[in-house]
């Protein structure tokens, strides 16, 4: 009963930065995958460019036991602030993943390249669910079409 509650509640997030704007994508409970692309210029957002999938619920099921075999909840948080607006993907690339359980929200954010005047790195177990994600979007967007939607709200 515990997993079938969680998993109608369960969102995962991950926001990934592109050579151009980014992309988030939600992986849902109910195995529902959602990849919307965000092109780094002015746009409405009821007009993003969206793919949706479904994946089965032995994959969703993995997925939490993967980001905690990861190490996830042990990562430092951390925190960048922008005063004139985020910088440019040359000098620092913003990385996040936060986790819904349908009332309360946690993510990590981390970035690569300089900010505050230090180099800032993604730890390794980061970057290891990031590629999780990276493949599941692969395998699951490959070849397929996107429409245009509304922004998905977390």
């Amino acid at each position: 009963m515990g997993w079938v509650l969680l998993s109608l509640l369960l969102t995962v997030m991950y926001d990934s930065p592109l050579q151009q704007g980014f992309e988030l994508l939600f992986v849902r409970g109910d195995g529902s995958l959602i990849l919307q692309r965000y092109p780094g210029r002015p746009m409405a957002t009821t007009d993003l460019p969206t793919c949706t999938e479904k994946i089965g619920q032995d994959q969703v099921k993995k997925l939490p036991s993967f980001i905690a075999s990861e190490h996830f909840w042990e990562l430092p948080e951390k925190r960048f602030l922008f005063i004139n607006g985020e910088p440019s993907h040359k000098e620092l690339e913003v990385h996040r993943i936060f986790i819904s359980n349908g009332t309360e929200k946690a993510g990590r954010v981390f970035a690569v390249g300089t900010y505050a005047g230090k180099q800032e790195p993604i730890p390794y177990d980061f970057a290891m669910i990031e590629q999780q994600f990276k493949r599941l979007a692969q395998s699951a967007f490959a070849g397929k079409a996107c429409q245009l939607a509304p922004e998905v709200q977390f």
